[in-house]
């Protein structure tokens, strides 16, 4: 039979990888400037320079066409240029004058377009020219100055100096009556249009105040109530509805579209107080106070300013996180992605696509890890659960948007957690209960549960414990701790200094030691023994930090939280014992932080260097290099060609010939396996 002769060589194949771009990081939009501000109302003068009033400081900031800025005026008081709470703001720009809702001061103050205080009028009370929390100003085509006093319920128009021409209004849901007007803007017909907040609409009328039409924004829900407001030069009116939307009306109130988290647009919005357009019809919204957004005509984002960032390894409030053995993951709210670190806080990779309508578009209000390092994130945007693989690939999703007790439907999800058999706890804060389903999303049970904040189990996933209010109908915040299967063990927690007045995020450490954020005391955050007993708190680096909600710990009992303080979000790590195992060695350092025996494990394969017989992972073991004088720690020397005699130190050593003796070597052996004779080296 003929022998087919095969030599089979070992070939290390040198590949070069390109780092493509995801499709999201492409339309990630530029961040032009980072302000720490708390940014309320906002307008723009002819030449698109942006005047916003920032609460915080209580001043007005000018910035150019690039969110450069020019110049700030204003400080806390009551004398002229001062501010107590500035909020809405109008330019006429035909005159050159900028009007600001001085609110808590209950006053309008009149300045040039360079801070210049020009005039001021306004007083506290319902008379005529009196105001009660003034909180939108606009400006019409010839000059006249309207402003929403909200506290009376009424519109008051003046002239450019101060004097009274009309009012109209009054309590009530009648049309042409308000329930806490907010927001005003006019159209280049000199239409106003209102938002009458605790009505939940808007109301167009009249320069001269004849009520004209209204429609209703949203349903009677604090958490979907309509916000600012403007109108650009197409007249298209824009609103924002809670629920991340801004939405786009007729000048007949017809829905047209929506920008937003539900519409298509790049970013989630909060509590949008400030929207103005310019004059290409250029959107701008002021989003939860943080940050400045310019969208053009046709929705697509063009820029940001302020403190939300996008960037790698930025956060814009997130609301939760988690550890693995091997990595970090963060619940990236606002910015609708999760963000993959290693356990140093390197950055690895993101997913999420906001507005693609696919199994990437999700606003993750919550996140966990089952026992295979599948990520399972509550998307409190499409109301379900969805759950990838530790790198992001998508697995499945179940349950949908309802108001109601039918098995799979959510109404604001709030937190998730998985036992050791991977079933999967969310808590349902909008419908009152906590879902339990399986890891494919079969549903199993639920029980009753008010208010929550968050959810965890412990590490031994023997209990769940939720932080929540309104246990057994009462306003108590408290943590209450369950089995697996919904039956109440113990509860604990009243308002006061070392119990938990204002609950954020709840984590559970490998000893059943429940960690709990609360932002009363000095964003305390506080220990408690599985059973209650108050053990410990501390406010260290994160003391003036608000816990936007994540709270974690890792098997080494070290805290990560997801943090805001002065608009700058981040996730920090509190080091509870940096030696944990007592062997001398950082934890940070240690191979094995949890093995007295064990720190170093030079070929990284899990065993440590005292039990390992093979430290180098080269194939040659401990014993074997050592009495060869090679060293046991080099995976290099292994191969090595001391000799020079074409074999390498590991073939020399494992067919028993001298590594240093250029005469002591292997030769070709041939071994026949059927049809094919292949040749391996052997001693002589």
């Amino acid at each position: 039979m003929k022998k087919i002769f095969v030599l089979t060589l070992l070939l290390v194949n040198l590949l070069s990888y390109v780092n493509a771009k995801s499709q999201f990081e492409k339309f990630l939009p530029k961040t032009i400037n980072t302000m720490h501000i708390n940014p309320y109302g906002i307008a723009l003068d002819s030449s698109n320079n942006m005047y916003i009033t920032n609460v915080s400081s209580r001043e007005v900031i000018k910035l150019n066409y690039n969110g450069k800025i020019i110049k700030k005026w204003g400080a806390n008081g009551d004398g002229e240029g001062e501010f107590d709470w500035p909020s809405g703001i109008a330019v006429d720009s035909k005159k050159s004058f900028v009007y600001v809702a001085d609110t808590d001061n209950n006053r309008i103050q009149k300045f040039d377009l360079n801070g210049n205080f020009l005039d001021a009028w306004g007083t506290s009370g319902v008379l005529n020219g009196a105001m009660k929390s003034p909180n939108g100003v606009a400006v019409d085509s010839s000059g006249n100055v309207y402003v929403v006093d909200s506290g009376n319920n009424r519109i008051q128009k003046f002239t450019s100096n101060g004097t009274l021409i009309s009012k109209w209004g009054g309590t009530g849901d009648d049309d042409g009556r308000f329930n806490n007007p907010k927001h005003i803007a006019i159209d280049k017909n000199d239409n106003v249009y209102i938002v009458d907040s605790g009505n939940y609409r808007v109301e167009k009328f009249s320069s001269n105040g004849t009520f004209l039409l209204k429609w209703v924004v949203s349903n009677n829900d604090m958490y979907d109530g309509p916000g600012g407001i403007t109108v650009d030069k197409n007249l298209n009116v824009y609103v924002y509805r809670g629920r991340s939307l801004i939405q786009q009306y007729n000048s007949s109130g017809n829905l047209i579209d929506s920008l937003g988290a539900n519409g298509g647009g790049p970013y989630d919005f909060t509590f949008v107080d400030g929207l103005t357009t310019d004059a290409d019809n250029n959107l701008y919204v002021i989003n939860d106070r943080t940050a400045i957004s310019k969208f053009s005509s046709k929705k697509i984002h063009i820029a940001t300013w302020g403190s939300r960032t996008i960037g790698k390894g930025e956060f814009s409030y997130a609301h939760d996180i988690v550890t693995t053995s091997n990595y970090i993951y963060v619940a990236d709210t606002s910015n609708s992605r999760i963000q993959m670190f290693s356990k140093s806080g390197t950055f690895i990779k993101e997913w999420g696509r906001p507005g693609k309508k696919d199994e990437l578009d999700f606003q993750p209000m919550a996140i966990d890890t089952d026992s295979h390092g599948n990520v399972y994130i509550a998307d409190s945007r499409n109301s379900c659960i969805k759950k990838f693989t530790s790198t992001g690939k998508f697995i499945r999703t179940w349950g949908y948007h309802g108001y109601g007790d039918e098995n799979g439907q959510f109404l604001r999800i709030y937190g998730i957690a998985i036992d050791a058999d991977d079933n999967v706890y969310a808590a349902d804060m909008g419908n009152d209960r906590i879902q339990k389903f399986n890891e494919n999303g079969e549903f199993i049970t639920s029980w009753e549960m008010y208010y929550m904040f968050d959810i965890a189990i412990d590490k031994k996933k023997n209990y769940i414990y939720v932080l929540h209010t309104l246990d057994d109908h009462d306003n108590n915040p408290r943590v209450t701790k369950f089995n697996l299967s919904g039956d109440k063990i113990t509860s604990w927690g009243l308002y006061g200094d070392q119990k938990n007045s204002y609950l954020k995020g709840i984590t559970v450490d490998s000893y059943s030691n429940v960690y709990v954020s609360n932002l009363k005391s000095e964003y305390k955050i506080q220990k408690f023994s599985a059973n209650g007993e108050f053990l410990d708190y501390w406010s260290p680096d994160v003391r003036y930090a608000m816990n936007t909600g994540g709270l974690t710990c890792d098997n080494l009992g070290n805290i990560f939280l997801t943090t805001i303080y002065n608009g700058v979000h981040s996730v920090l790590k509190l080091e509870q014992n940096p030696d944990i195992d007592s062997d001398g060695v950082n934890n940070d350092d240690d191979a094995f932080p949890l093995d007295p025996n064990e720190s170093v494990d030079t070929d990284h394969d899990g065993i440590g260097n005292n039990a390992d017989t093979d430290d180098d992972n080269d194939g040659i073991s401990d014993t074997l290099e050592t009495a060869n004088g090679l060293n046991p720690l080099n995976p290099n020397d292994a191969q090595q060609d001391l000799d020079k005699d074409g074999f390498s130190n590991a073939v020399e050593i494992s067919v028993g010939t001298n590594i240093r003796n250029v005469n002591s070597k292997p030769v070709w052996t041939p071994v026949i396996m059927g049809d094919i004779m292949s040749f391996i080296p052997a001693k002589p």
